[in-house]
């Protein structure tokens, strides 16, 4: 059902980019993502040398009307549709849990299966770790380890329960559907740029249910949206959230960049790491 249900959600994706062919698609992902590059002058001069660049702006202007060209309602709606995926994904996995006995529970690695987006596997309650996460990984408890990279960015990933530790890009929906849902725990995401609930021609959304949980990311995380859906929520607990800029609920062009916290008793730091004075 979680299969049928990806396959749906992958298939009102892609009607975002009918305007475009595989190769132009790939070279406007490629052209978005020079516009919030990792360097810290982004490509532009400081404010004392800084004159009006036609040519730059001719550029500018030429890949904004080109990514008009994205269905924005339909990428919209591809984001909401995950997240109404994920958390019914949760609810049943819980029921599978509750019918399932004491040694099952117990296996690392309870069932794995392929499919086009890579593998499934639903992983027992013990302390897994989980590297090159890919496809859909679902755990059902446990104090948990992820390590994911970038070129093997997980379409979903959805864990039950326990103290978890998530390294990478999580959540990052780099041209791409990207989700992860944590039931509960004192949890800790450490990530680089673009992550953490950031979506560009994609969605990454993000959901921590529960627990004391801390949130260290780069730029253009934690919320952040650029021609796409970025969206980190958390339940409740007291939680950190730290980043260096462009997140915490950043909306680019036609982009939603949402940071929703329930409850709690909470830090947000926005510490740039250099002086930016354009920006």
């Amino acid at each position: 059902s979680a299969i049928r249900a990806w396959r749906d959600l992958d298939s009102e994706y892609k009607k975002s980019f009918a305007a475009f062919d595989s190769a132009s698609l790939a070279k406007l992902s490629d052209d978005l993502q020079a516009q919030y590059a990792e360097e810290p002058e982004l490509g532009l001069p400081l404010v004392e040398d800084f004159e009006f660049d036609v040519e730059m702006d001719r550029k500018l202007r030429n890949l904004m009307n080109t990514a008009a060209r994205v269905d924005a309602s339909a990428l919209f709606g591809s984001g909401e549709t995950l997240m109404r995926l994920m958390q019914g994904v949760a609810a049943n996995l819980q029921i599978l849990k509750g019918q399932m006995t004491a040694k099952q529970l117990a296996q690392p690695v309870i069932h794995r299966q392929n499919t086009p987006w890579g593998p499934m596997v639903i992983a027992g309650t013990g302390d897994n770790r989980h590297d090159s996460v890919s496809g859909f990984v679902f755990d059902l408890g446990g104090n948990d380890r992820y390590a994911i990279s970038p070129v093997d960015a997980p379409a979903l990933i959805v864990d039950l329960s326990g103290d978890d530790v998530y390294d990478g890009d999580v959540a990052s929906g780099l041209a791409r559907l990207s989700g992860v849902w944590d039931g509960g725990g004192d949890d800790r995401y450490r990530s680089g740029s673009r992550s953490q609930g950031s979506g560009l021609l994609g969605c990454g959304i993000l959901i921590d249910a529960s627990g004391d949980d801390v949130y260290s990311a780069s730029r253009y995380s934690q919320g952040f949206g650029f021609f796409g859906v970025g969206w980190l929520h958390d339940g409740g607990g007291d939680d950190v959230y730290h980043v260096p800029g462009y997140g915490q609920g950043f909306g680019g062009v036609r982009g939603l960049g949402v940071l929703s916290d329930a409850s709690g008793n909470d830090r947000y730091e926005i510490l740039p790491v250099n002086n930016d004075p354009i920006r």
